[in-house]
């Protein structure tokens, strides 16, 4: 019976020992993986993109009122009365800017005929013959027509230039009253810059 007890014994240490070799072998042979693990994307939900806000609406224009009837014939009456008011502010400017031409020209004249006469005094007092004296008078009658010409010449021009700033007043306001008519045809209140302006 001792013999057979320590024979047991001895097969069971040699199974134990065996199977812990086994074991470490095993481990050995088959070390664990040290590659990362792939992380997988989850997918996007359309549903959340769907939510995501857009860009904000455009505003929307508020429309202008529409002018009645006692609007319109007001405002035409008084863009009629601004016209008016415009045009003789130029012609009251034309009136002022030639009287003061005329002034201006009649003290160059006058000025003009005094250096003459005393001009002429001179020459008459060094020069006694009468051819000489004759000369000279057709002289001084020569320069006072192309002083009197020249006088004549200026005023033209001045007048010229106030009668083509009429014209062309004329002209801007028939354009600005054909756009006006027609906002006011339409109900709109007509532009600012329709109204006439200071010359």
């Amino acid at each position: 019976m001792k013999n057979n007890a320590l024979v047991l014994f001895g097969l069971v240490l040699s199974c134990s020992t065996n199977l812990n070799f086994a074991q470490a072998d095993s481990s050995t042979a088959n070390p664990p993986s040290t590659t990362p693990t792939p992380v997988i994307a989850r997918p996007i939900d359309s549903r959340v993109m769907a939510t995501k806000p857009g860009p904000s609406p455009a505003l929307t224009a508020t429309p202008l009122p529409v002018l009645d009837e006692s609007e319109k014939k007001k405002l035409l009456s008084e863009f009629q009365k601004a016209m008016s008011d415009q045009r003789s502010a130029l012609a009251h400017q034309e009136k002022s800017s030639m009287k003061e031409l005329t002034s201006v020209q009649s003290m160059k004249k006058k000025k003009w005929l005094v250096d003459q006469k005393r001009d002429r005094h001179q020459f008459f007092d060094t020069h006694m013959s009468g051819p000489e004296r004759r000369q000279y008078v057709q002289d001084y009658q020569k320069k006072l027509q192309d002083f009197d010409a020249a006088i004549k010449t200026e005023t033209a021009t001045a007048k010229k230039n106030w009668a083509d700033r009429a014209v062309a007043l004329k002209q801007t306001q028939k354009e600005q009253e054909t756009k006006f008519n027609t906002s006011l045809s339409q109900g709109i209140r007509p532009a600012i810059n329709l109204w006439p302006a200071g010359n």
